[in-house]
């Protein structure tokens, strides 16, 4: 996959984080984002539909390296500060899967989250 740096994350289907007390999105219809900061993304948790890959756009407003993983899908989108990159998730079988800050102590500290993957 490859890695890329995006100027902004405008015109996307919705704003995703995976952090306690952050909220659900809607299923993503094909695009989704997510701002990654100190210990959190904004807002709760990614849901998807099944069967369809989804164009995922991360954002990095924190101050220190973050990244976006999820083991289950193979994917690790790291991001330095101020940045941004795409990625594209796999169509994924109906299911929840673990999202992470992979950074040692970030997913300790919360950096957390689940993937919906629904019909």
């Amino acid at each position: 996959m490859r890695l890329r740096t995006v100027a902004a994350a405008g015109g996307l289907a919705f704003i995703l984080a995976a952090c306690s007390g952050g909220g659900t999105a809607a299923p993503a219809a094909g695009a989704a984002a997510i701002t990654l900061s100190e210990f959190k993304y904004a807002p709760g948790d990614l849901q998807v539909k099944a069967g369809q890959p989804v164009k995922l756009t991360v954002k990095n407003a924190g101050t220190v390296e973050h990244d976006f993983t999820i083991d289950a899908a193979g994917l690790k989108v790291h991001v330095n500060a101020g940045q941004s990159a795409e990625r594209q998730i796999k169509a994924l079988e109906p299911g929840t899967y673990e999202i992470y800050c992979s950074i040692a102590g970030h997913k300790e500290a919360g950096m957390k989250g689940k993937l919906v993957v629904s019909k």
